[in-house]
């Protein structure tokens, strides 16, 4: 299965129903999951609940008829889904901060949301085995050992919670990496399995007092490098690792290990993800 194929397919449908009733378990039905998963592996791809994208699809369209000036208020209303005038606009107003004359204006910036194109926002698509995704190596390792500390966070939040949780660590990051030349974090990203919370650690190979030991079972990983600057690094890995997920095991038969999780390396100047497999 291909994720990103089948939410393009999602996004697609989306469109073509803005003025109806949407039903959600149907658009599931249509790639042949659940509800539930649909709206997890949504969130995941789009950074946003589909829920939310659909209202504001809806108000961008609405927006734009306005501005076109070629239809009345209420037939615009009516049309995407509000019940009256009046609703439509409230809700405009909270979303864009402006009411219904400085719409016609049109005089003022507002943040539409257009149609999401993965195409566009997931550029690696059209990558081949020539331009780097593909440039990795199978290791194997006995039992390691490190030493971190330990949050829960959401499989689909993953990369916000993750983000702040390194930055409500940044004490223990800076006491890591006194002794050594970057820093881990540890997470299993398999998010199709019916988990919705993953442990999480921040974490490097020397221990402190504060610090948890970590044991990581003896297994094999496929090893992924790309150069990275510091202030890119937490945006060059998420795109990683989707990039893994997406491309890599679509195009390989590796089969992850559900008893071992990922590895996020931190580097001066490069990054790793240590995806965990089974051959």
């Amino acid at each position: 299965m291909n994720w990103f194929n089948d939410i393009n397919l999602i996004l697609d449908e989306i469109e073509k129903s803005l003025t109806e009733k949407i039903e959600y378990n149907k658009l599931a039905m249509k790639i042949g999951i659940s509800e539930n998963t649909l709206m997890k592996v949504f969130s995941f791809i789009v950074q946003i609940p589909i829920g939310e994208y659909v209202r504001k699809r809806r108000l961008t369209e609405g927006y734009k008829e306005i501005i076109d000036g070629k239809s009345k208020i209420i037939d615009i209303a009516i049309k995407y889904n509000y019940n009256s005038e009046y609703a439509f606009l409230r809700v405009l107003k909270n979303e864009f901060g402006i009411d219904l004359e400085e719409i016609k204006k049109n005089n003022k910036s507002v943040m539409l949301l257009e149609k999401y194109d993965i195409s566009n926002n997931i550029i690696y698509h059209n990558l081949n085995e020539n331009n780097g995704i593909f440039d990795y190596e199978i290791i194997e390792k006995d039992v390691m050992i490190f030493y971190g500390k330990h949050r829960k966070i959401s499989k689909i939040e993953i990369n916000k919670e993750a983000r702040n949780f390194f930055y409500e660590e940044s004490k223990t990051l800076m006491k890591i990496q006194e002794k050594e030349s970057g820093y881990l974090g540890i997470g299993n990203y398999n998010y199709v399995d019916n988990i919705e919370k993953v442990d999480f650690y921040i974490a490097g190979k020397h221990p402190y007092s504060d610090l948890e030991e970590i044991q990581i079972k003896r297994g094999k990983w496929a090893v992924f490098k790309i150069k990275s600057n510091p202030e890119n690094q937490a945006d060059d890995m998420y795109n990683l690792i989707r990039k893994v997920y997406d491309v890599f095991l679509n195009k390989y038969s590796y089969k992850l290990s559900k008893d071992r999780p990922c590895i996020e390396y931190y580097y001066t100047d490069n990054i790793e993800f240590w995806l965990s497999i089974d051959l």
